[in-house]
């Protein structure tokens, strides 16, 4: 029975034609699986350290490996940066955060039905949905609305791709919208899939400055959008 956690994310494509697919042999590959399934059973209480308490024994035991094949695979985890071994000699995860789950996909994974017919009306993670070139895969992003600084997450947008040709479509939308907007949704608790798309909702409540003759648009609450 699962001490930890239940599961730990496993990006496909990455696991397939990945950098790990060629530096390990298939024996050496099943160690490091192993070893992540056993930083996910004593990651307790959702500390996410990454650190496995069992000595190398239990380990090979556990993982039904050779003494030999396992130090091999150890050897290679060290070079290539995949662990650390702590000063008791237990074996933590480098890169730990990459292979956690958003709460959104923990919720989706309890709640299956829920989160295909309501998944908009439940917490997600904000994420990069701009398809990226096949080298950036790597270096996927992902920036909680909620719970990073106001500063990061404003930095990160205006970094994004869709950025400039959202400003180019609603050039009356100026910074202070953008941080309204952002603080709007802090206050609200409420983090939101595309966030592209709430923007542009939000610009399109905000009317633009009046050209002569012209009478502005009624302002819309937020809370319609």
């Amino acid at each position: 029975m699962a001490l930890g956690k239940e599961w730990i994310k496993l990006h496909v494509d990455k696991w397939l034609d990945g950098s790990t697919r060629h530096e390990l042999t298939p024996a050496e590959r099943s160690v490091w699986i192993d070893l992540l399934a056993l930083a996910g059973r004593y990651d307790k209480e959702g500390k996410r350290e990454g650190v496995i308490p069992i000595p190398k024994q239990s380990l090979c035991r556990i993982m039904m490996v050779h003494p030999t094949i396992f130090d091999r695979a150890i050897d290679k985890f060290l070079k290539y940066d995949k662990i650390a071994i702590l000063g008791d000699g237990s074996i933590k995860i480098t890169n730990w955060n990459h292979y956690q789950p958003s709460r959104w996909e923990i919720w989706a994974s309890k709640n299956p039905d829920k989160a295909t017919t309501n998944r908009h009306k439940h917490p997600q993670t904000l994420t990069n949905n701009t398809q990226t070139q096949e080298g950036d895969r790597d270096r996927e992003k992902e920036l909680d609305i909620i719970t990073s600084s106001l500063e990061d997450v404003v930095n990160w947008v205006k970094g994004q791709e869709w950025y400039p040709a959202f400003k180019a479509d609603y050039p009356h939308f100026k910074d202070s919208d953008l941080l309204s907007a952002l603080q709007w949704l802090r206050s609200k608790g409420k983090r939101v899939k595309l966030l592209n798309r709430f923007l542009i909702n939000w610009a399109k409540k905000i009317p633009p400055p009046p050209s002569k003759g012209r009478v502005p648009e009624k302002y819309t609450d937020p809370d319609e959008l």
